[in-house]
């Protein structure tokens, strides 16, 4: 037993270090990562990307833009149950300009007929059955009325969120766990999180920066970029595009990224099959011109 133990014990030890340089160049390199999927649909494979920022035109007429990073990574996979929602902020601002606010325990008693019981604790034995009866007849007029009109009920425009896409990425591994499932999901796990956080604090930034200026005095461009990595010294994650059914939604930042890890593996350890749930949201709020891009961006 002790003999078989040893033996797989350094059989392991053998294969850690080819699969660790095995997964560090599939990483690094700039092409797609996938499952096969052969026979499915390619408008059923959801394209994602790592995307930059570009400008375009000069003077006051330029503009940023976004396109997809040349020879960067790829992550493609079936996209189930995928949902774009978009979430208009309306509000009723002039809801207020009513009498029910004005006095509300007052106006209810009025629309519910509850204020002739009231009344009459009052007007019994203080006033004539002639008052009464009027009195009845005028707070009748009220029941089942109220004050809310087409003008104080009227909507404004007050926000746009931005644009939100959730689904399930799915995987699975016909010929390698490691290929097809593991390295398309540890991409997207290293979109998701920030490219680097510092790991001093912003006090220490700026008296190294403080420093570093002294001793490069004639080095104007490197003091502007030491006081910037001194101000915000931690690297936020990337922004990527979404290619699905035809349409590219750029530029997305990932929200949210489960990461099943109870997984069916294989016998090296490797998963075969993981399902992602997945939500994606657009950098700024949109308005008519980025749902007509969705159809007139090219992956």
């Amino acid at each position: 037993m002790t003999k078989g133990l040893d033996s797989i014990k350094s059989r392991a030890e053998s294969i850690a270090p080819k699969l660790s340089e095995r997964f560090v160049s599939q990483i690094s390199v700039g092409n797609s990562t996938t499952s096969n999927w052969d026979g499915l649909s390619p408008h059923l494979i959801a394209s994602i990307f790592e995307v930059e920022p570009y400008e375009i035109g000069e003077g006051d007429r330029k503009t940023r833009k976004w396109r997809r990073v040349l020879g960067g990574r790829v992550v493609k996979a079936p996209f189930t149950e995928a949902t774009l929602t978009l979430t208009p902020g309306w509000q009723s601002p002039f809801e207020g300009a009513n009498s029910e606010n004005v006095a509300p325990n007052l106006a209810a008693m009025l629309q519910s007929g509850q204020i002739q019981n009231v009344m009459d604790v009052f007007t019994n034995k203080l006033t004539s059955k002639d008052f009464e009866g009027k009195s009845h007849e005028y707070l009748r007029q009220f029941e089942g009325r109220t004050g809310l009109t087409k003008l104080n009920s009227v909507q404004t425009f007050s926000k746009m969120e931005p644009a939100d896409i959730t689904g399930t990425l799915l995987f699975r591994a016909w010929n390698d766990g490691l290929e097809e499932v593991e390295i398309p999901i540890e991409q997207l796990k290293l979109w998701a999180v920030p490219v680097n956080l510092c790991d001093d604090s912003a006090l220490v930034n700026l008296v190294n920066q403080a420093k570093s200026a002294v001793s490069n005095k004639e080095d104007k461009q490197g003091q502007v970029n030491a006081q910037v990595a001194a101000l915000l010294p931690s690297e936020a994650p990337i922004k990527v595009g979404l290619t699905y059914k035809g349409r590219t939604y750029m530029p997305f930042v990932l929200e949210l990224l489960e990461v099943p890890l109870s997984s069916p593996v294989n016998p090296t350890g490797h998963m075969i099959y993981a399902s992602l749930p997945i939500r994606l949201c657009s950098l700024s709020a949109w308005d008519r011109r980025d749902v007509q891009n969705t159809l007139a961006l090219t992956f």
